[in-house]
């Protein structure tokens, strides 16, 4: 009877992976998506759609010119540190001078890189 009992088992599984939703699973700072910041400006985004306090409180938001999500090991070849996830979900960090360009947020939570935001422009200040 085990037999039978193993394909619902691995079915109920599956399905219950697929369906609950995750941390790693979201975007969490989409108020910046598809914008340009300036070289110096200070940036506040939220993470939208969650509970406060944030159970997520703590992580740490690194700037990335890509990412992976999931990777239990950088696959980012640069990172820099902007800052930490408050107790209410928001990131407060100034735009570092880099190279203008496309950039994601990344965020290290529990031994993960999990991609933060979508692309989003720094540009110089003229």
């Amino acid at each position: 009877m085990p037999s039978r009992r193993l394909p619902a088992f691995a079915a109920t599984l599956a399905a219950a992976l697929v369906l609950v939703p995750t941390a790693a699973a979201k975007v969490w700072f989409r108020s910046i998506e598809a914008k340009t910041f300036s070289t110096g400006s200070v940036v506040t985004t939220e993470i939208s759609g969650c509970p406060v306090p944030f159970p997520i409180a703590g992580a740490r938001v690194y700037l990335a010119t890509w990412a992976r999500s999931g990777a239990t090991t950088s696959p980012l070849p640069r990172t820099r540190l902007l800052g930490v996830v408050d107790r209410l979900g928001i990131l407060r960090f100034r735009a570092p001078a880099v190279g203008a360009g496309r950039y994601h947020l990344v965020a290290h939570f529990r031994g993960a890189w999990l991609r933060a935001s979508g692309a989003f422009r720094i540009a110089p200040r003229r």
